[in-house]
């Protein structure tokens, strides 16, 4: 069994191993030596194997559970101009290989859990009027867009705070289809049912618990 904890004052993670004869092993990753750059919002247990952290700049961060070493980092909104959105929770769907990224502004990515897209970085010389080199800047290239990492995304109107699964089984008789249901909790009461039929969105469903008292 693996035990994780974060620290916002001071980005830190801390590993657990622990079995029926005590505690096994403990090991620990620190921002002052680079392994842990960003405060983390949110973590889980990925495909039985890797460790998935999502931090306050909108990264998702993965470790291996059995080595501790970096398996990628990932933003999940390139492209954004504005402020990051923190991430706010992971879900991991087994049945699918599939993982859910779900974002303060209300975005939801379903992503590959089998794929691990790669940051490059690339040189770009910047040259004067006349042709002449002075200076450069460095890009960063990210592979994972829509369609191998990311596989899809689902959307929201208000912010996603956590993140659940239900399988709902195959009923002959009423006729009712094999699905994965994704229960989104947002802000002011409401809650979010995604409906999945073989890794595709067939429906969605916005409900509100708050009481018009």
């Amino acid at each position: 069994m693996t035990t994780t904890c974060a620290f916002d004052n001071y980005p830190q993670l801390h590993i657990l191993e622990a079995s029926s004869l005590g505690w096994q092993e403990r090991f620990r990753l620190r921002s002052d030596r680079g392994l842990l750059k960003h405060n983390v919002t949110c973590m889980a247990l990925v495909d039985g194997d890797a460790v998935w952290l999502g931090d306050h700049l909108g990264y998702v961060h993965s470790y291996s559970a059995l080595t501790y070493e970096r398996l990628f980092e990932y933003k999940m909104e390139p492209d954004a101009l504005e402020v990051p959105s923190p991430v706010r929770a992971i879900h991991f769907l087994s049945g699918m290989r599939r993982a859910c990224v779900a974002m303060h502004n209300g975005r939801m990515f379903l992503c590959d859990a089998a794929v691990r897209p790669a940051t490059q970085v690339k040189l770009l010389h910047v040259c004067n009027d006349i042709g002449q080199p002075c200076g450069y800047f460095l890009l960063l290239l990210q592979e994972g867009c829509e369609g191998t990492f990311v596989i899809t995304e689902l959307g929201s109107s208000t912010c996603i705070h956590s993140v659940t699964s239900l399988t709902r089984v195959k009923d002959p008789k009423s006729g009712q289809k094999a699905a994965t249901e994704l229960w989104c909790g947002e802000s002011h009461g409401s809650v979010a049912v995604f409906s999945l039929l073989e890794g595709v969105v067939a429906s969605q469903v916005l409900t509100s618990l708050m009481s018009n008292a």
